[in-house]
C-alpha cells in the first residue's frame, strides 16, 4: 500500500512539475488534452479491530476509518513510559494516512491512537466521544483544525503535543479533566498571540504556564479547570491567586515552583490532587476561601473543612516547631514533605492515622514527639513508634547521630522507617527484631554497618536500596541460622546489595588484624579502597584509598568533511572529557584544537593542501590525562570541497565549472547522477576547473546532477546537492528562405523541450531574440519584420521552462521582398 500511495504522489508531483516548468518563459504553451484522470472507487487494503466493538479500515486513498460502538483500545503513547502496550495496528502506515474518519458510536479515542499521522489536516470528533487518551494526536504535524464536541469530558496528557500547525481548536466547559502538556510544541504554544502573560488558555481552561512565568499571578476570572502540572517548574513564580469558578486542582499543578510563597484557593474548589505542592521549598501559606465547603486553612496550613485531616504543611514556613491541632485525626501522605526549617513536630492524642512518607525530605527534622495519651502512636528521643513501641515507624532525617541502637521492644522496622537518614553510619538492630520491612533503610547513603540479631526472620524487598556505602552485616548467629532468614529479591537482585555477612558477632573482642583486603579495585572512573579487619569479629580496623587509574589513550581517525577535518575516536572508560591536539606536518609542536565530552570534533581552522597530524588525550574527573601515543595519532591532508560555479548546455553535452582548490596533485574527480538515481557515477578526472560531459550529448530532455571531488592524494568531501540541469540539444538548422511574407527559418525538433527561442543578427549587430515558438514539435518560424535587401543570420535555442539549450553558429538569408 505504501508503494501505491508513494507512486501516486510521485505521479502528481511529476505532472505539477511539468505544468510549473512550462509556464516559465513560455506563456502561450497549450497542454490541453495532454492527459486525463479516471476516477475510481477506493479499495480497502488493510483492516482489523481496535476495540471490543470497534473496527478500522485503511483504503488505497489513505483514508483511515474507525467504525462501531464503544471505546478504542489504548496504545503506547510515545510521550510516556507506559509498559505493556503496543502501537496502534495502523502505526506502520502512519506516513501514508491522508485522512482520519471517526464514525458516530465511538466513545473514547485511545492513548497514542493517531500519533505521528503527519498528513491529515483536520479531524472532526463525533458527538458521543467522552475521553481523548494520552498522546492521541501526538506529532500530527500538519493537523490544523480539530472539532471537539460537548460530550468530551476528559482530555489526556500531551494529546496535541508537537502538532506544530494546529491553530484551530476549542472545547467547552463540559471538559473537567485536562492532562499536562496538551498544546506543548504546537502553534498554540509557540505563537505569542495565544499566550496571555506567559499563560496559555483554551476557552475557560488553563492549559499551561511557561516556566519563565514570574512574580504574582491571578488566574483569570471564568476559568473552569487547570490542567495537571500547569505551573510545574515555574521557578520564578512567587504567588498564585485562583478565582472562583475553578472546581478542581489536579495533581502536581505547582510541583517544582521553588520560589512560590503563597497560593489562594477559592470557595469553588472541591478537589486537590496529590503532589500539588511538592518541592515548593519557599511556600509559606496555602489560603482557602472562608466559604469553601471542602477545605480550610489555619495560619497557611491546609486542612479538610472540619480540620480533621492535615493535608499540607507549607514546606517554606520558617517555624522550627509545629504542634498539630487537637482536631486532627489523620495526617495525609507527604503532609510535611520537604520542610526546610522544621526541626520538631508534636502529634496530639487525637491522631489515629499517619500516612506514607509524611516526613520525607525534611532535612532538619530531628524530633517527632507524641503526647502521652495517644492510643496509636508513641515516641522516644524524637523517634516515632506505634503505641507499644513494637514497630519503629519513622526515624527523623535531621538527627545528627552517626550511630543508633534500636530499642529492645521493637519487633518490626517499618516501611521507609529510616528513609534518607544520610548521617547514619551504623545501626544496631534490637535482639527482639524479627522483621525489616521493604525499603526500611532507603537511601541511607553513608550507612556502612548493620548489627543484626539472631531473632531476625525476614528482610523486605530493597530494604537497603540506595545505601551505596553499605558493606557488612554483623550477624549475632551462625551461618546456618542466617540461612533461615527470608530475604526478598526484586528482579533477581538481592536487597542487601554487596553487603558481606559476618557470623557469631560479639561486641567484646581482642582484635587480630588481617592482611589488606581489596574492597573496590581502583579504576579509571574512581579510586579504590582497601581495609584491614579483625579476623575474629570482622570489625574494620583500618581503611585506605587506592589511587585512581588514568584513562587509556584514544585511537584517532580522521576524514575530510565540508568545512574542515572531522576527528573521531573511541570512547575511553572513565573519561570525563577529551582534548584534541594538532600539529602541522613536519612540525613537532602540538596545538590544542578543542575540548569536548563527545567522541568527535570538526577542526575548521585548516587550509586546503596542508598535512595535519591529530592526537586525542582523555582525562578523568580526578584530572589525570592519558599519554600521547604516536601509534594512536593520524595524519590527514585537508582538501577543501570544490565550490561549484555553474552548469550549462553546450553543443556537445553539459558544461560544468568550479573554483580551484589548493593542494591538487591528481586533479578533480567529476561525478554525475541521473534523475531518480541515488548513486553518483564517476565520469573522469581533470586538472582543469571545467568539464564537459559529452556522454549525455544525445540525452535531450533528461535531468542530470553533477558534483566534483578534489584529489590531492587525500580526497575532499563533495557538494552533496551538486548542480543540476536539463539536457537540451542544439536545434539543427535546416534552412532560411525569403518570401513575400518574410524570412522562414526551419530546424529539426528537439526532444524534451516545450518550445523555442529564435534569434537573429546582422553584420553590424549582436544576437537579438525575435520570436518565441510554442510546442514540442514546432520546427519553423516566420520573421515578418525582416527588411528587403538586408542579410540576416538566424539561430534557434530549445527551451523548457528555465532550461535552455546552446545554439549553433547560425544560418543566413537575404530578404528579397
Amino acid at each position: 500500500m505504501k508503494k501505491f500511495l508513494k507512486s501516486s504522489l510521485s505521479f502528481i508531483l511529476a505532472i505539477t512539475f511539468l505544468f510549473s516548468s512550462a509556464v516559465v518563459g513560455l506563456s502561450e504553451l497549450d497542454l490541453g488534452g495532454f492527459f486525463a484522470v479516471k476516477a475510481s472507487a477506493a479499495s480497502v487494503v488493510e483492516s482489523g479491530t481496535c476495540g471490543e466493538n470497534l473496527t478500522w479500515t485503511l483504503d488505497d486513498e489513505g483514508t483511515l476509518t474507525i467504525s462501531g460502538t464503544g471505546e478504542m483500545y489504548d496504545y503506547h503513547p510515545l510521550t510516556s513510559s507506559l509498559v505493556g502496550s503496543d502501537f496502534a495496528p495502523w502505526f506502520t502506515y502512519r506516513e501514508s494516512i491522508e485522512a482520519i474518519v471517526l464514525a458516530p458510536g465511538v466513545t473514547k479515542i485511545g492513548s497514542g491512537a493517531f500519533q505521528y499521522c503527519i498528513n491529515p489536516t483536520s479531524v472532526t470528533i463525533p458527538v458521543g466521544v467522552v475521553e481523548i487518551g494520552d498522546g492521541a494526536f501526538h506529532n500530527c504535524t500538519n493537523l490544523i483544525f480539530v472539532g471537539i464536541p460537548d460530550s468530551v469530558t476528559s482530555i489526556g496528557e500531551s494529546v496535541f503535543y508537537g502538532c506544530t500547525a494546529l491553530t484551530s481548536i476549542v472545547f467547552s466547559d463540559s471538559v473537567t479533566s485536562i492532562g499536562s502538556s496538551v498544546f506543548h510544541n504546537t502553534a498554540y504554544y509557540n505563537d505569542v498571540n495565544n499566550w496571555e502573560n506567559d499563560v496559555l488558555y483554551n476557552g475557560n481552561h488553563l492549559i499551561e504556564a511557561k516556566t519563565s512565568l514570574s512574580g504574582d499571578y491571578i488566574v483569570k476570572a471564568g476559568t473552569k479547570s487547570i490542567a495537571a502540572s500547569a505551573f510545574s517548574d515555574c521557578t520564578n513564580l512567587t504567588s498564585v491567586t485562583i478565582q472562583n469558578g475553578v472546581s478542581s486542582i489536579v495533581g502536581s499543578v505547582f510541583s517544582g515552583c521553588t520560589s512560590l510563597s503563597s497560593v489562594v484557593i477559592p470557595d469553588t474548589v472541591v478537589s486537590i490532587g496529590d503532589y500539588t505542592f511538592r518541592d515548593c521549598s519557599k511556600l509559606t501559606a496555602i489560603n482557602v476561601g472562608v466559604n469553601n465547603s471542602y477545605y480550610s486553612s489555619v495560619d497557611g496550613v491546609l486542612f479538610n473543612k472540619d480540620k480533621t485531616i492535615l493535608l499540607q504543611y507549607p514546606a517554606g514556613k520558617s517555624s522550627i516547631e509545629y504542634v498539630v491541632p487537637e482536631s486532627v485525626t489523620s495526617i495525609y501522605d507527604y503532609a510535611f514533605y520537604g520542610c526546610t526549617s522544621l526541626a520538631s513536630v508534636t502529634i496530639p492524642d487525637s491522631v489515629t492515622s499517619i500516612g506514607e512518607s509524611v516526613f520525607d525530605n525534611s532535612k532538619k527534622l530531628n524530633a517527632i514527639n507524641v503526647t502521652g495519651n495517644n492510643t496509636n502512636y508513641s515516641s522516644a528521643d524524637g523517634v516515632l513508634f506505634n503505641k507499644d513501641k513494637t514497630i519503629l515507624v519513622r526515624y527523623p532525617e535531621g538527627k545528627t547521630s552517626t550511630e543508633y541502637k534500636i530499642p529492645d521492644s521493637v519487633t518490626t522496622i517499618g516501611y521507609l522507617a529510616f528513609d534518607r537518614c544520610e548521617n547514619l553510619v551504623l545501626v544496631e538492630i534490637s535482639d527482639n527484631t524479627e522483621t525489616i520491612q521493604p525499603q526500611a533503610f532507603n537511601c541511607c547513603t553513608n550507612l556502612a554497618t548493620a548489627i543484626a540479631p539472631k531473632s531476625l526472620k525476614s528482610i523486605g524487598m530493597m530494604a537497603f536500596v540506595g545505601c551505596q556505602n553499605f558493606s557488612r552485616i554483623l550477624y549475632k548467629g551462625t551461618e546456618e541460622e542466617w540461612k533461615n532468614v527470608t530475604i526478598e529479591n526484586i528482579l533477581g537482585i538481592n536487597s542487601l546489595g554487596n553487603a558481606i555477612v559476618y557470623y557469631n558477632y560479639t561486641s567484646e573482642c581482642e582484635h587480630t588484624s588481617s592482611d589488606w583486603i581489596i574492597d573496590t579495585p581502583a579504576s579509571v572512573s574512581a579510586p579504590g579502597s582497601k581495609h584491614k579487619e579483625c579476623t575474629v569479629c570482622h570489625e574494620v580496623l583500618e581503611t585506605v584509598a587506592i589511587a585512581q587509574l588514568k584513562p587509556a589513550t584514544p585511537k584517532v581517525a580522521t576524514t575530510n568533511e565540508i568545512g574542515g577535518v572531522n576527528i573521531t575516536w573511541n570512547a575511553v572508560d572513565g573519561a570525563a572529557k577529551y582534548q584534541i591536539y594538532r600539529r602541522q606536518g613536519g612540525s613537532n609542536t602540538w596545538t590544542l584544537v578543542g575540548t569536548t565530552t563527545g567522541t568527535s570534533l570538526l577542526d575548521k581552522n585548516v587550509q586546503s593542501g596542508i598535512y595535519y597530524v591529530y592526537s586525542v588525550r582523555a582525562y578523568n574527573n580526578a584530572g589525570q590525562y592519558s599519554d600521547f601515543v604516536s601509534a594512536n595519532t593520524q595524519t590527514r591532508k585537508f582538501m577543501a570541497v570544490p565550490k561549484l560555479k555553474g552548469i550549462s548546455n553546450a553543443t556537445n553535452g553539459l558544461y560544468i565549472t568550479w573554483e580551484p582548490v589548493a593542494g591538487i596533485t591528481n586533479g578533480y574527480r567529476v561525478y554525475r547522477r541521473g534523475a531518480g538515481s541515488t548513486y553518483w557515477t564517476y565520469l573522469g578526472t581533470t586538472k582543469n576547473t571545467y568539464f564537459t560531459d559529452t556522454a549525455v550529448k544525445n540525452n535531450s530532455g533528461e535531468y542530470f546532477r553533477y558534483t566534483v571531488i578534489a584529489d590531492g592524494g587525500y580526497h575532499s568531501k563533495f557538494d552533496t546537492t551538486g548542480l543540476y540541469l536539463r539536457r537540451l540539444s542544439n536545434p539543427t538548422l535546416k534552412s532560411a528562405t525569403s518570401a513575400s511574407a518574410g524570412i522562414t527559418v526551419k530546424w529539426t525538433p528537439v526532444k524534451g523541450c516545450l518550445g523555442y527561442y529564435v534569434y537573429r543578427k546582422t553584420a553590424d549587430s549582436n544576437w537579438v531574440r525575435v520570436g518565441v515558438v510554442n510546442g514540442v514539435n514546432s520546427s519553423s518560424y516566420l520573421d515578418k519584420t525582416a527588411k528587403k535587401g538586408v542579410t540576416y543570420t538566424y539561430t534557434v535555442r530549445a527551451v523548457c521552462g528555465s532550461y535552455i539549450s546552446y545554439f549553433n553558429s547560425g544560418i543566413s538569408c537575404k530578404d528579397k521582398y
